[in-house]
């Protein structure tokens, strides 16, 4: 009997795999919210940890890891927490370490002016503020105007414990989501303004639309359609899928501007503590949206 494994099937030569070779193909998928339970779980039984430290909420934030990246997310942690002297690895620590192997290093180094941090701090709680107030979409976490990696500030979910599909409203809210940003932008710093830090929003805001389209044929007479290779497809079809998105694009930033508009007092507020303190979590931000303020030790 031979085993073989690959990330790689496609670059198999085809001789290795005609029948005869390898007769059995299992596919073996990066762990579900489960499976991500189950692992933080081994690994955080071996470490020296706080008690407020869940195994599920771990997973939550880690969606589409695997078995060794949830190990080394782990040891990121510990050594975060030997290197600030504590005894206890906290969730902060978790944190700082899922930053760090998403977005990258935190960028001390980098020199940002006033404005651009206050520009950051709009551009975020317009992301906050779309999600906070949309029920489709996924739980706030946290946002942060902390520079990582290529990122100037970072907007952070809990997504549902439900990973095997969206529909179409969370799709939706999704893209809202990340339209809330560049609406911000546009709507209290001035559409002359608007950082180019909009474009990866606008970007995956595109993308997801696409998918809706192309591939989930959720809108009208382009369902059943689902290549995503525009060579496959004739013209007038990619026409009818550009037009399609368009309208999306153009439905959800009217939706967004809308809510903004409206919660305009809600908007500068949020900006004013996020700017203030560089990083709120998610009671934080519901206490500030509310007007309640923060307790007066954050402050």
């Amino acid at each position: 009997m031979v085993i073989g494994a690959t990330n790689h099937e496609k670059g198999l030569d085809p001789a290795a795999v005609r029948p005869g070779r390898f007769d059995c193909r299992i596919h073996v998928p990066h762990p579900d919210i489960n499976g991500r339970t189950d692992i933080f779980q081994l690994y955080l039984d071996k470490i020296s940890k706080s008690d407020k430290i869940e195994a599920r909420t771990l997973a939550r934030m880690c969606p589409g890891f695997s078995g060794a990246e949830i190990e080394n997310l782990v040891n990121t942690a510990i050594t975060e927490a030997v290197h600030k002297g504590k005894e206890l690895a906290g969730q902060d620590d978790f944190d700082d370490a899922r930053d760090r192997l998403i977005l990258g290093i935190e960028r001390k180094s980098l020199s940002m002016s006033e404005r651009d941090r206050l520009n950051t701090a709009i551009h975020e709680s317009g992301h906050a503020l779309t999600a906070y107030f949309n029920p489709d979409a996924s739980k706030l976490y946290k946002a942060t105007i902390v520079a990582r990696g290529g990122a100037l500030g970072v907007t952070s979910f809990l997504p549902s414990d439900n990973e095997t599909s969206e529909n179409k409203a969370q799709m939706m809210a999704t893209i809202d989501v990340a339209m809330g940003g560049h609406v911000a932008e546009k709507l209290f710093i001035g559409g002359k303004k608007v950082s180019s830090g909009c474009g990866s929003d606008m970007s995956n805001a595109t993308r997801i639309a696409t998918a809706a389209v192309r591939k989930c044929g959720m809108f009208g007479e382009l369902v059943g359609y689902n290549s995503t290779d525009f060579d496959e497809t004739s013209e007038e079809y990619n026409a009818l899928v550009d037009k399609a998105v368009k309208q999306i694009l153009d439905e959800s930033y009217k939706r967004v501007e809308t809510l903004l508009l409206n919660k305009d007092k809600e908007l500068r507020r949020l900006s004013k503590y996020l700017y203030e303190h560089d990083m709120l979590n998610a009671e934080e931000m519901d206490r500030v949206i509310r007007g309640k303020g923060l307790d007066k030790e954050k402050e």
